[in-house]
């Protein structure tokens, strides 16, 4: 009921910040809409408070494309119409009306589409919609002739005519705001929010991240996406009394045709949102190359037919029959659990929603781009990639979100990191680092075991994924200078290059610069020097250069990939910082006799392994020496599940 519903949006955590204004504004008036007066009686239906009511915003509505015209008519336009009459026996001033920018039934290849009803031709509305909510057949021929992609479109023209003709016989004033398709958040209540479920490009991007489907039709137009805090600023102005560009009642709540081209395309959004996955370890490279070769096939419609049939329906069809069979099977020999109820419910769902990339078809590839007239502008910070990060990463957290892995990623400091290690099966792992492109059987190898190993020690490493930008667009050799806490520094930076060099090829698996006591380690020295590593002595060139030094240096300028570099010497035994030694830097700066870009890194550990040493020698003792045995041993414990819990690793 009603009551119910108020106190679960009480909780939201979107109104914290106004929760005593929302206590003391917000209340229900629980009515049902399919009811005439939504089964109110003749006192319940005046306005029941003495300030008198200054507007209507009316925004609720079915936006399922494929619901049935007669239903389409009686839950979009009866509800809306309702709701008119009911502002006028309230007394209200004005009454604000959410439409759809696509009631302009296609875009225009000559023109940008105006603020004003849609000209429905020979057609009167009245009459359309009489029809509709009977059977339809006029109507649906009609729709056909007008050019209308689908009933939801449809029914939204017809309710615009109708509304604004009763709002004028009552002489009420009316706003018609049209928002286009609304997205995330740029700002408010913070950047990439999605409210408690997927929007219309969020459900898109959340069905292929979830496997769900695996084609859309997508263009390199503009995508007619408009953030959903654009939109409610538009409602907002609509309710103080704003008026359109030519000055009538309709407002397009969407870009205006001069900014479109800010606004990333479908395809762009999904080549963003296969980067994500695959950076973030959901997905594996192959996968996301093979989608990658989908969505440029499918750009000739003929192969989109075959392959959204072949990819997207064939399969959802074969798992709704194999689940039935499954359950059919299990409930014969009592064992149709709760589970597997579930997944049946679950692939059900997913046959049902097969049907979105043919119903996305003319938002996603029209012929001619979405181009408004509109009011609205951009903020003057807008940034095109960061907006297509931040509604990706909406959609993976909504699908992480029903998987339970994690909590929704739907804050604004959880929409900003990129996962390099989380908890995954050892298959997994396999699958993931041995499908690395251009990489080495034994990088292949040591990264696997490395990513294993840091698993049995439950460490979560995550990546501060805006910092990035900073190394996008360099041209001159890269030096990473990460803090230096742990022996586990170049370790957990090496795998993250590794993981990010497919999609960041500056980030390749650097060279590290190690203390020459690691080159003296049995079986370990040797296969640190073969996967890049060298050796340096520390304060070997207080006094003059170290030809050697000078020569792995060189060695590792010409192989193109960065050097990785601790500045501070010594492993940090307060978590201070330490000061940095030169050195290294002063032979890099002879050798390479060009620019080097200096890249500082920051890694922030809940919990060091070296904890327990690092008390040990405060407090006096001597450092124990490195052995390969000591390492050995280590990992035997994780093998076992001996090892600690060593909590998240931050990198910025």
């Amino acid at each position: 009921g009603g009551p119910e519903r108020l106190s679960e949006l009480r909780k939201n955590p979107v109104f914290q910040e106004v929760q005593d204004a929302f206590n003391r504004l917000v209340v229900v008036m629980e009515g049902n809409m399919a009811e005439r007066g939504f089964g109110w009686s003749d006192s319940q239906q005046k306005w029941p408070y003495s300030e008198p009511l200054r507007a209507v915003v009316h925004c609720a509505g079915d936006v399922r494309f494929d619901q049935p015209l007669q239903q389409a008519a009686i839950s979009l336009a009866s509800g809306t119409l309702q709701m008119a009459e009911q502002a006028v026996r309230w007394e209200a001033r004005r009454f604000i009306f959410v439409s759809t920018a696509f009631v302009h039934a296609a875009p225009s290849s000559t023109n940008f589409l105006p603020e004003g009803l849609v000209e429905l031709r020979d057609f009167d509305p009245m009459e359309l919609y009489l029809d509709a909510v009977k059977h339809g057949k006029w109507a649906a021929k009609a729709m056909r002739e007008l050019g209308f992609p689908n009933t939801y479109t449809f029914s939204k023209a017809i309710t615009e005519h109708l509304v604004s003709r009763l709002c004028s016989a009552e002489r009420l004033d009316v706003r018609i705001v049209r928002p286009s398709i609304v997205g995330p958040a740029w700002a408010a209540p913070h950047a990439g929010w999605n409210g408690s479920g997927p929007s219309t490009v969020t459900a898109g991007a959340a069905l292929i991240a979830g496997r769900g489907l695996r084609v859309f039709r997508s263009s390199a137009h503009p995508c007619p996406i408009v953030p959903v805090d654009l939109v409610a600023d538009s409602v907002l102005r609509a309710t103080a009394g704003a008026v359109s560009t030519s000055g009538g009642q309709v407002l397009h709540a969407t870009l205006d045709a001069s900014e479109a081209d800010q606004m990333p395309s479908f395809s762009g959004l999904t080549v963003v949102l296969l980067q994500l996955l695959a950076l973030e370890g959901d997905m594996s490279l192959p996968e996301a190359g093979l989608i990658c070769h989908f969505l440029r096939w499918a750009n000739n419609i003929k192969q989109f037919w075959l392959l959204h049939f072949f990819v997207n329906v064939l399969p959802c069809r074969i798992a709704v029959v194999a689940m039935a069979t499954i359950c059919w099977a299990a409930k014969m020999v009592g064992l149709c659990s709760d589970s597997l109820k579930q997944k049946y419910k679950t692939a059900c769902a997913l046959n049902k929603h097969s049907s979105l990339p043919v119903l996305y078809l003319p938002f996603s590839s029209p012929t001619f781009p979405w181009l408004f007239c509109s009011g609205q502008r951009l903020p003057s910070d807008w940034n095109s990639m960061e907006y297509s990060v931040m509604t990706m990463r909406a959609a993976i957290g909504f699908v992480r979100s029903t998987r339970g892995s994690v909590p929704p990623r739907n804050s604004p400091r959880s929409q900003l990191q990129l996962h390099v290690l989380a908890p995954r099966s050892a298959w997994y792992d396999a699958f993931l680092m041995f499908s690395m492109p251009e990489s080495s059987l034994g990088l292949s190898a040591a990264a696997f075991m490395i990513r294993r190993v840091l698993q049995w020690m439950d460490l979560a490493v995550t990546l501060d994924a805006a910092s990035l930008v900073a190394v996008i667009n360099l041209e001159t050799p890269i030096a990473l200078c990460p803090t230096h806490r742990s022996l586990l520094d170049f370790v957990i930076v090496g795998l993250a290059c590794f993981q990010l060099k497919p999609l960041l090829p500056k980030l390749q698996v650097p060279h590290v610069a190690a203390d020459a006591e690691f080159s003296r380690l049995p079986l370990l020295g040797p296969i640190l020097r073969e996967l890049g590593a060298f050796f340096l002595r520390r304060g070997g060139g207080a006094v003059q250069p170290d030809p050697a030094l000078r020569v792995e240096v060189d060695r590792a300028m010409r192989s193109g990939k960065p050097i990785e570099v601790f500045l501070e010497g010594l492993r940090s035994r307060g978590r201070r910082h330490m000061r940095l030694r030169t050195g290294l830097l002063r032979t890099l700066r002879d050798v390479s006799q060009r620019t080097v870009a200096l890249v500082p890194l920051s890694i922030s550990y809940e919990l060091l392994p070296e904890d327990q040493s690092f008390f040990d020698e405060l407090q006096g003792l001597p450092r124990p020496p490195l052995r390969t045995a000591s390492l050995i041993h280590w990992v035997l414990r994780g093998l076992r599940g001996e090892l600690p819990f060593y909590g998240n690793v931050h990198m910025q």
